[in-house]
């Protein structure tokens, strides 16, 4: 008698039985990457789940910035923190790959973006982007944006307007960021070309000159160079060159392409308020304003004329030649009208020269009213 027949006909079935629906359990986990939902191939920002499980949907956390600093979410969760929120894996139509998440969150976000035309970080950390094709793992407690802390962050364009209006929220009913407390600042002190200059993110009275902000305002991915376009947009520059120093001792000057680890336990520069940055800043000007005229503005020599404005624009918010603005302001110019190219759409329009805080910069005639004869 062979051992296989020595075992009762009923056990020798529950046997096979129990064999098969192995098998078949592991051929799907194993197919379970071509509908999204988790598994062993071209997986984003997963671990491998257990043959034959099949588990929830969960949310996804996100954060939206522009190159310059972060976004504020249309459809924000907590009270104390209006740049984070999160979606459930559900809402994403099939199948569910970076680009899927993208269109959705543009959506939700009331923006009308190609994916081609944003940016996904799978983690903050993240130094290059993820390609629209990557199929994203979305079940179980693991993968990108599974957690508050460590979102994924979509780049939006600066120039995408939102086509929508945000829906009401309550803030007052809204829960608090659980780890306020555990913030982590970039501290750096602000110089111009003659010494020591206000920051307009100071913290403390006694020290106006040294400001911070905080890590998670600074999109990824994280280099000088990111952390430098979200300082010159914290402190309102215009036709500034920017230089960053490891400390204020200015003996080390950061590359634009040096990396900089804001979310490990890691010492990175500026981590201390004792021991902060050095953000050295020198007025730049642009090719068309150089010779007489910036001669005229660096000796602070008064231009003779002065305009008022009578109609407020936004010309300068998408090119730092230009001046965005506001009724009422006044300026001084030379008087001398001229035609300049304008950035955002490569057109030429008219313009006079004006000083502003003793930079150079354009204004439309037909924004504004000579008070001149």
């Amino acid at each position: 008698m062979t051992l296989q027949s020595s075992i009762p006909a009923h056990l020798q079935l529950r046997s096979i039985k129990d064999r098969i629906g192995s098998e078949m359990a592991t051929h799907k986990s194993r197919l379970s990457s071509l509908d999204g939902q988790g598994g062993f191939d071209n997986q984003e920002g997963s671990d491998p789940i257990t043959p034959g499980a099949k588990t929830e949907h969960r949310n996804i956390y996100y954060r939206l910035y522009t190159e310059g600093g972060p976004l504020e979410s249309y459809n924000t969760i907590y009270s104390n923190d209006r740049f984070i929120s999160r979606i459930s894996s559900k809402s994403m139509a099939p199948p569910r790959t970076a680009a899927s998440l993208k269109k959705y969150l543009c959506k939700i976000e009331g923006f009308e973006v190609e994916p081609g035309k944003c940016n996904l970080y799978l983690s903050l950390g993240e130094k290059t982007p993820v390609a629209d094709s990557s199929r994203l793992a979305l079940r179980g407690n693991s993968g990108a944006g599974s957690s508050e802390f460590d979102p994924v962050a979509l780049i939006i364009d600066v120039k995408q307007k939102r086509m929508t209006a945000p829906g009401t929220v309550d803030v007052k009913k809204l829960d608090q960021w659980p780890e306020e407390d555990a913030r982590r600042f970039v501290y750096y002190r602000v110089y111009d070309d003659l010494g020591e200059a206000p920051s307009k993110s100071s913290f403390d009275p006694s020290e106006p000159c040294l400001g911070r902000i905080d890590t998670l305002s600074v999109p990824p991915p994280h280099t000088v160079a990111s952390l430098k376009r979200c300082l010159n947009q914290v402190e309102e520059y215009t036709n500034r060159e920017l230089q960053l120093f490891e400390d204020d001792d200015g003996e080390t000057i950061m590359g634009d392409n040096d990396a900089i680890a804001f979310h490990t336990d890691t010492y990175f520069p500026g981590t201390s308020e004792d021991n902060p940055m050095a953000l050295v800043t020198k007025v730049s000007f642009p090719k068309a304003l150089k010779g007489i005229r910036a001669a005229a503005i660096v000796t602070k020599v008064p231009f003779p004329k002065e305009l008022r404005v009578i109609r407020a624009a936004t010309m300068g918010d998408y090119d730092s030649n230009w001046h965005s603005t506001v009724v009422g302001e006044t300026f001084r110019t030379d008087g001398v009208a001229t035609t300049q190219e304008y950035y955002f759409n490569k057109c030429k329009y008219g313009a006079y020269l004006v000083t502003y805080h003793n930079v150079a910069l354009l204004i439309h005639p037909q924004n504004t009213h000579a008070m001149w004869p």
